[in-house]
């Protein structure tokens, strides 16, 4: 192990893969490389969408007023290391819309997370998959909390083509976060090094 660590290190080469953004040159290079169904994507965060069924909604009138209800909850949670597959690329308002499969069995929009290309060439998430008998799903951006609850909206002003999950944060310079699609990038850079002593005047 040792030595296969030192002989990567001499080599110059970098066996860890670095995180780069999914953009519209990218997606262009593997269009004509007619490699875009070998892309593995990964989001930017934790992402966790959370669904609520209700079993039970009643009210009870007396000599108060009585609302009981009953729900079952079921969580969902992609993890930033969980690879995706680009199943479809569609149109939504014009920008360009990337329908991503994080599990095998899913390979139509239905059950795909959407990702739209945003005015940055980030593609921000945009939709998540809706589940039989359960409403529609609360989105979190790394825990399932109150303050990391993402909502639908404009990225940056009212003319944005399409509105995404994202969180506000209020301070004084407004930052909106969301789920970005990345890719991996493997960086082989192989050194071939040869040293040669300078010698001085005699």
């Amino acid at each position: 192990m040792y030595f296969t660590l030192a002989l990567l290190a001499a080599l110059g080469l970098s066996g860890c893969a670095q995180r780069r953004l999914l953009t519209n040159q990218v997606l262009d290079e593997a269009r004509k490389q007619k490699s875009v169904e070998q892309l593995r994507a990964y989001v930017s965060n934790r992402t966790i969408a959370s669904y609520d069924q209700r079993l039970l909604e009643e009210r009870r009138m007396g000599r108060e007023v009585v609302d009981r209800s009953e729900r079952r909850r079921l969580r969902r949670t992609l993890g930033r290391q969980q690879r995706g597959k680009i199943i479809k690329v569609d149109k939504l308002n014009g920008q360009t819309l990337l329908w991503v499969s994080f599990e095998r069995t899913c390979q139509s929009p239905d059950c795909a997370f959407g990702f739209v290309s945003t005015e940055d060439e980030r593609y921000r998430l945009v939709q998540a998959p809706v589940r039989s008998g359960y409403e529609a799903p609360s989105m979190y951006r790394g825990v399932a909390t109150k303050r990391q609850k993402m909502a639908k909206g404009k990225l940056k002003a009212l003319s944005d083509a399409n509105a995404v999950y994202k969180l506000n944060r209020k301070r004084k310079r407004k930052r909106h976060l969301s789920v970005i699609l990345e890719l991996k990038k493997q960086v082989d850079d192989h050194v071939d090094t040869r040293r040669e002593k300078i010698r001085g005047y005699d």
